[in-house]
């Protein structure tokens, strides 16, 4: 550390900056410059996934594709930074103590009901990760958007909870210095701290897997993030007893943080690929929905338009009359409190909707609990995974992508094609 380093602080507004110049630059086919500027702003805010992105269109201009897939991965190619010295793995070295907590459980996945063909889905084996509970003392981190950097005492990375660039992370090390906290800081922030589905399914698992473990939260912990300024984030956070005051938000203070004790969950999900059975389950407990419904209650899950990032329904209208006509209710999850979308979910025996973050909400529903999603452009595993790890009976169908979308698949809006509903709806025995 060199005798100037001071603290690190994101700056957001002057990273957006760099990136709409070199955005500008790039398609002036100025790729020196965008470059440089790129870099510039990765310096400002390492999470920067925008920056990434325009590396990666820059290097793929240039036909260079492999390494614009990297940059396309949120890392950068070997050696483009330089090097750094080899880490030393947690098992070899590292300054810790361990607590496990859940061991690694192979689950089958069946193929998902349908009507229509569909290439998404096959039937795979689920192999979740072990799940275990990390505590050193005089720790440091790394902590924001994109990256995650563990160490110890003396400097030692522990490896296994490394997520993002390493190589960035400690290139920004060397020319800042870490916020102190004294006392003890749990740090649960996983990627997508923006998202209802990741706070749901990676963020607040992890406070389950530390009161596995024996810790109790106290009133003097810090509870280490990248961001919780979400309302249900921090209504989550609440239902284990922590205040707005423990919460350190990294992409708002500093990501660097040395702490007396850090303690550190370690839990990998990869959208449902590796999660655990012992999950969805521990969460229905906690939020006291663990109780089987034995009712006949079926749920159209829609969202609002206004907080949909453009995956709207555009024959929204329509589709909600027709399945308020096939018996079924229609919510917007995001209008209620955290405890009331578990409460909501538990009561039911068939969930049915557009794919989205408010499926997450399907961890609390009872086994055998029919689970029926309706994909557009953009197809993601998770819920489908979810129902293998929990027992339900899922379905799901390929829809139309509205004429109106951009390029971007996961903003794309949809239309349910409501013949096709039906006969979906009358295979699963939900019509």
């Amino acid at each position: 550390m060199t005798h100037h380093a001071t603290a690190f602080v994101i700056d957001h507004k002057n990273a957006v900056s760099l990136c709409a110049a070199a955005r500008q630059s790039l398609q002036q086919k100025r790729f020196s410059l965008a470059e440089e500027q790129l870099c510039a702003a990765l310096k400002l805010r390492p999470s920067c996934a925008l920056a990434y992105k325009l590396l990666g269109d820059l290097f793929a201009e240039q036909n260079k594709k492999a390494d614009a897939d990297r940059f396309y991965r949120n890392d950068f190619p070997d050696g483009y930074l330089g090097t750094i010295p080899a880490s030393v793995s947690a098992a070899d070295s590292a300054q810790y103590v361990r607590h496990q907590v859940h061991a690694p459980e192979n689950v089958n996945a069946p193929e998902p009901g349908k009507i229509a063909a569909s290439a998404a889905f096959a039937p795979t084996r689920l192999t979740s990760d072990e799940c275990f509970v990390d505590s050193i003392q005089n720790g440091s981190l790394w902590h924001d958007d994109l990256n995650l950097v563990v160490k110890d005492s003396g400097g030692v990375e522990l490896q296994q909870h490394t997520v993002g660039c390493p190589v960035l992370v400690e290139l920004m090390q060397r020319h800042h210095e870490p916020r102190k906290i004294h006392g003890r800081a749990i740090v649960i922030g996983a990627k997508g701290a923006h998202n209802f589905y990741h706070w749901t399914t990676d963020i607040i698992p992890k406070l389950l897997l530390l009161e596995a473990s024996g810790y109790v939260i106290q009133s003097s912990d810090y509870i280490v993030v990248s961001r919780a300024d979400a309302d249900f984030a921090l209504q989550l956070l609440k239902c284990f007893g922590i205040s707005a005051d423990q919460i350190v938000q990294t992409e708002t203070s500093s990501p660097y943080i040395e702490a007396d004790e850090l303690v550190v969950p370690f839990l990998n999900n990869k959208m449902g690929y590796t999660m655990g059975q012992w999950l969805p389950a521990a969460l229905r407990n906690k939020m006291g929905v663990d109780k089987p419904v034995n009712g006949n209650r079926k749920l159209f899950i829609n969202r609002d338009p206004a907080a949909s990032a453009g995956r709207t329904l555009k024959n929204s209208s329509v589709a909600e009359a027709f399945f308020e006509d096939c018996g079924f209710e229609v919510m917007y999850p995001e209008k209620l409190t955290v405890v009331e979308q578990a409460q909501l979910f538990s009561s039911a025996s068939v969930i049915a909707g557009v794919h989205g973050a408010g499926f997450a909400n399907i961890v609390y529903c009872s086994p055998g609990t029919k689970i029926i999603e309706f994909y557009g452009a953009h197809i993601a595993p998770c819920y489908w995974l979810i129902s293998a790890l929990a027992g339900y009976d899922y379905y799901q169908h390929p829809c139309e992508v509205a004429a109106d979308h951009n390029k971007n698949k996961h903003a794309a809006g949809l239309l349910l094609p409501l013949n096709e509903v039906l006969d979906l709806l009358e295979y699963a025995g939900a019509a």
